[in-house]
């Protein structure tokens, strides 16, 4: 197995000020940077409605830590520039390395 070699960054939705609809804003707001291991779990391509849409699946390893084990499915991530929306997350011990396994999508239509 590779090494942990992509850096992601972890966000949290924080709502923020209303908006001219008095809507609370989306604002994500800065948890943590971790490196870790990405591993490619499956990738799909749809029409729907006359407009092609393509989504990925991905398993992020990282190592367990105090900031780590914070992450949850309310969380995004940022890997390369791009915003992954977090699935779940779980602690995983395989022998003495403990480890987050944190499962995220993206689609190319952002939603």
């Amino acid at each position: 197995m590779a090494g942990r070699d992509v850096k992601i960054q972890v966000q949290n939705l924080a709502m923020g000020a209303a908006d001219e609809l008095n809507e609370a804003a989306e604002v994500w707001a800065y948890l943590v940077d971790l490196w870790a291991r990405r591993v490619d779990l499956s990738d799909s391509e749809k029409t729907d409605m006359g407009e092609q849409v393509s989504s990925r699946v991905a398993r992020f390893v990282v190592r367990s830590n105090s900031q780590s084990r914070l992450i949850t499915s309310e969380d995004r991530l940022i890997c390369a520039t791009e915003p992954w929306r977090i699935l779940g997350a779980k602690e995983s011990a395989k022998g003495r390395s403990r480890s987050v396994e944190i499962l995220a999508a993206i689609r190319s239509d952002g939603a």
